[in-house]
């Protein structure tokens, strides 16, 4: 205490005991003295005078004070020079760059080992995307309950998604949170650990499992729908239902459906069903629709059946054409769509 004092007011020891006795102000009303550098009474020239006592274990960089740690140093690193995506070999390589220009080369305490970047994980200041990329994130800076609260959402209950679901359903919680894409929430949602309340198990980047979870049961529910489908087109609509992508619904997913392939996909009749027409689903807003719908029917889709065979009016297509004839399913009335020349006489 006394050589702060003799630092900040160039006085002797004398002067401070002096001070010390005099002094009235109980200790209880005393302000610690780290407080010093923080109050506004304080002028900017004896603040200058104290600092180097204040952080005499710490080094100065650009103006800021950094713990002479290796934590300390790799948080300062990231925090200002990796505030984009960064690869893990160029983060090793800039870092120890950064040591030489600091004079700090070859400091073994402050140096990382060749697989160090796989420490950065346990950060709470970095989030990881794809292809061994990351960045500084600040995650003390926001509440994540409404991220959270999303897992509990009904719709996503005994799920298995891809967190590019998440990424198309929510892009403004997306941005109120700064996660740019699929990679980067996953990596945020497993830091969270929401599995006890939310039961969410997290399997390789971008996918998690809400609830029990069947992939099989999930491919069916769209072909039950459709009846048969091209693989490309299964692919490309389990990819809208549950954000996976098509390419790998294809390479890793529709391998559960094998006892259903036939020639040129997939249909609920197995090898017996002898050519899978094309199915070009035009309205996403159908698809969507009919995805949530059918889960429970055993009805293909209008696309993928031949000429003058449709489904039931609750679940005809919007551009259903005209003079088709619906034919009902179990429960329903059959609908007949006007002619032609009945549509144009009556608009």
């Amino acid at each position: 205490m006394t050589k702060i004092f003799e630092q900040a007011f160039a006085e002797p020891d004398e002067t401070y005991y002096y001070l010390n006795i005099i002094d009235k102000t109980k200790n209880d009303d005393k302000k610690a003295l780290s407080e010093i550098l923080s109050d506004i009474s304080v002028s900017p020239d004896l603040k200058k005078r104290l600092e180097p006592l204040f952080h005499k274990d710490d080094i100065s960089f650009d103006g800021a004070w950094v713990g002479k740690s290796k934590s300390e140093m790799v948080r300062y690193f990231i925090e200002t020079y990796c505030k984009e995506l960064t690869s893990d070999a160029d983060f090793m390589t800039q870092y120890h760059e950064w040591l030489n220009t600091l004079g700090l080369p070859n400091a073994p305490d402050y140096e990382l080992a060749e697989r160090y970047y796989d420490n950065l994980n346990r950060y709470d200041y970095v989030i990881r995307s794809l292809n061994h990329r990351f960045r500084y994130y600040n995650s003390c800076a926001h509440d994540f309950d409404d991220l959270l609260s999303v897992l509990g959402s009904k719709q996503y209950e005994n799920t298995e998604i891809s967190t590019m679901k998440l990424f198309r359903d929510f892009p403004e919680l997306m941005k109120r949170y700064d996660i740019r894409d699929e990679y980067e929430c996953h990596n945020l949602l497993r830091k969270l650990r929401p599995d006890e309340k939310y039961h969410v198990k997290f399997g390789r980047m971008p996918i998690i499992e809400i609830g029990e979870v069947n992939r099989q049961e999930q491919l069916l529910s769209i072909l039950r729908h459709y009846g048969a489908l091209r693989t490309e087109d299964l692919a490309e609509l389990y990819d809208e239902k549950y954000g996976v992508d098509a390419a790998t619904v294809q390479a890793n997913f529709i391998v559960d459906l094998e006892a259903y392939r036939c020639r040129g996909g997939y249909s609920m009749e197995g090898a017996a069903c002898s050519e899978i027409p094309p199915c070009v689903v035009k309205h996403t807003s159908f698809k969507a629709e009919m995805s949530d719908a059918v889960s429970q029917q055993n009805v293909p889709g209008p696309d993928c059946m031949p000429a003058g065979t449709v489904v039931s009016d609750t679940l005809k297509q919007p551009d259903t054409p005209v003079g088709g004839t619906v034919a009902a399913a179990p429960g329903t009335e059959a609908v007949t769509a006007p002619a032609a020349s009945e549509a144009a006489s009556n608009p």
